[in-house]
């Protein structure tokens, strides 16, 4: 994020990773802490349009918030994860799509190490309703980190919810990460404190999960 540095908290730190789900923040009830978004853009003609990225309430597939991504020119948008640390073999991403029309996506599983790059992906349907999305992929042996990621460059806007990353070859019913999960917002170095109390204490949000399709309690303190 431009504005400053977000760094991720679980209950007993995510990497111990209680859940299956290896990913924190997976439903985006801290906000896009954790994901980075970004976009390719094949020329700067002076016609460039920046995504609109926002974190919507309600009509979500788990708890109270979702990814929603604006992208009115068409380009490129990937949306990733932080690096997942992972031991060989197979591993299945899933995720919750819905568009405001139809179009195609793409999920992706990335990883890299001394030049050498794997990047399996699959391509999928996006629809007006919510659907959940499978890729599975084997992780050869000298992996030990991967990034997933969802993929689209058709004008439209594209919700996200409830992603999953587990080790196996099937999608097992959606949990988060962690029974807790928090996010610490602190300012870029230059840069005016961002979404504080006061200038010198930074944000601090804690979103308790509670159980699929159930609403639950964000908390700010």
């Amino acid at each position: 994020m431009k504005k400053g540095l977000l760094i991720l908290i679980a209950g007993t730190l995510s990497v111990l990773c209680l859940g299956k789900n290896m990913l924190p923040n997976s439903s985006f009830e801290l906000g896009s802490a954790g994901w980075g978004i970004r976009t390719v853009v094949p020329k700067l003609d002076g016609k460039y349009r920046a995504i609109r990225e926002k974190i919507s309430s309600g009509q979500a597939v788990h708890g109270l918030s979702l990814l929603e991504l604006s992208n009115p020119k068409g380009h490129t948008i990937q949306v990733c994860s932080i690096g997942i640390p992972v031991k060989p073999g197979k591993h299945t991403f899933s995720i919750w799509l819905k568009g405001d029309r139809d179009f195609p996506a793409e999920l992706q599983i990335f990883s890299s190490i001394k030049g050498n790059w794997i990047c399996p992906g699959k391509k999928v349907a996006v629809s007006r309703e919510w659907k959940r999305h499978v890729l599975t992929a084997k992780i050869p042996d000298e992996f030990s980190e991967i990034v997933v990621r969802v993929q689209f460059q058709t004008p439209g806007t594209l919700c996200l919810d409830a992603a999953q990353l587990e080790r196996g070859d099937a999608a097992s019913i959606y949990a988060p990460s962690s029974s807790l999960e928090a996010a610490l917002m602190m300012p870029a170095p230059g840069s005016p404190p961002a979404h504080t109390r006061s200038n010198s204490a930074p944000s601090f949000t804690k979103a308790k999960n509670r159980p699929f399709r159930s609403a639950f309690r964000r908390k700010t303190s």
